[in-house]
């Protein structure tokens, strides 16, 4: 089949929710205004944030523990204030000249989502998190249906379903083969995790067996992907089922699939 042809089919399919990873994170700085408000300028559907609960109680938008990777500097977010953190440039690491940025405050961030978008927020601290997040989500203008939590912490998506049951959440999980290639972990696993956790859907991270979607469908669950950087790999996910597609690049995949 020709890359029009296969073109042409995904356009007679339903398209999945193209989901901006960190923002636009190859063209600006991961999870900084910047990177969100290019993600939408780009068309995205969605963004995808990482969260951290700091010392002040505040909930910070960053994917690592500390801020050396980013930001040149080592900061524990979990021991400092947002003020500290916001103090640092973490638009650091880049090659590129682009502008200084600061971590964002996650608020800022609900503020950026568009009418009718979507936010996804992975939560990489425990569930001690929550109960500000939701008290953040209400004090936000964003439509709850709008949001989904994501995490691969059992315990924090099982204390989002406590405090919010009809709040969406998805268990991420990063699928690999043992030395026999076999999936890892097995389906049977994953099923117990989506059970105990009551998550909505399954989040995946690499390619996904035919048995694993078929079993899914029949349990009556979604299936996600993430993160996928080639428009050939977006489309072996669609056409097998993926809900949605998380990417470095949402200016291309919106291009590409559209």
């Amino acid at each position: 089949m020709s890359s029009q042809e296969e073109t042409d089919t995904l356009s007679a399919e339903r398209l999945p929710t193209i989901v901006a990873h960190r923002g636009a994170s190859r063209d600006a700085p991961e999870n900084t205004l910047a990177a969100f408000n290019l993600a939408w300028e780009q068309g995205a559907d969605a963004i995808e944030c990482d969260v951290h609960l700091t010392k002040d109680g505040q909930i910070a938008v960053i994917h690592d523990a500390n801020t050396e990777r980013v930001a040149g500097t080592k900061l524990v977010v979990a021991h400092s204030t947002l003020e500290e953190l916001q103090a640092l440039n973490v638009a650091a690491f880049r090659d590129d000249a682009c502008a200084p940025c600061k971590v964002p405050a996650l608020r800022d961030v609900l503020a950026t989502v568009p009418s009718g978008k979507h936010i996804y927020i992975e939560i990489k601290s425990g569930p001690d998190l929550v109960p500000i997040l939701l008290e953040q989500l209400e004090a936000s203008d964003i439509d709850r249906e709008h949001v989904v939590v994501i995490s691969f912490n059992a315990a924090t998506l099982h204390a989002c379903k406590r405090l919010a049951p009809t709040l969406k959440t998805f268990l991420l999980v990063q699928l690999q083969l043992d030395a026999a290639g076999t999936p890892r972990p097995s389906m049977m696993t994953l099923l117990e995790s989506l059970l105990m956790t009551k998550a909505d859907a399954l989040s995946v991270g690499g390619s996904v067996p035919e048995a694993y979607v078929v079993e899914l469908a029949a349990k009556g669950y979604e299936w996600h992907t993430w993160t996928l950087d080639t428009v050939a790999e977006a489309r072996q996910a669609i056409r097998a089922g993926a809900e949605s597609v998380t990417t470095n690049i949402p200016a291309l995949m919106k291009g590409e699939l559209k």
